[in-house]
């Protein structure tokens, strides 16, 4: 139920296109989708995100920063979501890749089963598919390369 009101009061902020919740805030570990302290990160901020009418899949700003994204990596990861997924949750795909952000299971998986995660409930839960895409976008600067390393190229050009 929690979750149910939870998935509804994202929604309708992000069709309104106002977010009040953590751009600012990273979570230290994989989100609990069921947990508490979640719900107290999206409701005790104050940070107000406006999803500009250009954005392209702005059904999912909101969510990103709640994975721990920034607000000023929104526009790229925006466009990086369209190109990967067109903003369709779930998807996977003929090499592999799963959920909006379209991670490569063979390259990346061990990141979230370490944490006890499945690659369907990575591919099924838009925060966990985001907080590891930015845990791969994380890995890509600790080589020393651009953050969007990891999508350049084959989808668009972000670096």
């Amino acid at each position: 139920m929690i979750r149910l009101f939870a998935a509804f009061a994202t929604a309708v902020a992000a069709l309104a296109g106002i977010w009040m919740g953590p751009s600012d805030i990273e979570l230290a570990e994989a989100p609990l989708l069921s947990s508490p302290v979640y719900g107290e990160r999206v409701l005790s901020t104050t940070t107000t995100t406006l999803v500009p009418e250009s954005a392209l899949c702005g059904e999912w700003w909101v969510t990103a920063t709640v994975a721990g994204w920034d607000v000023d990596d929104l526009p790229t990861l925006d466009r990086v979501i369209y190109n990967e997924s067109r903003c369709l949750n779930g998807l996977i795909s003929g090499t592999n890749d799963v959920g909006l952000a379209q991670l490569n299971v063979r390259v990346h998986s061990y990141l979230w089963e370490r944490d006890g995660w499945s690659t369907d409930q990575v591919r099924a839960s838009p925060v966990l598919n985001l907080w590891y895409a930015r845990r791969v976008a994380d890995l890509a600067v600790s080589y020393g390369w651009c953050e969007w390393e990891p999508w350049d190229g084959y989808s668009g050009v972000y670096c």
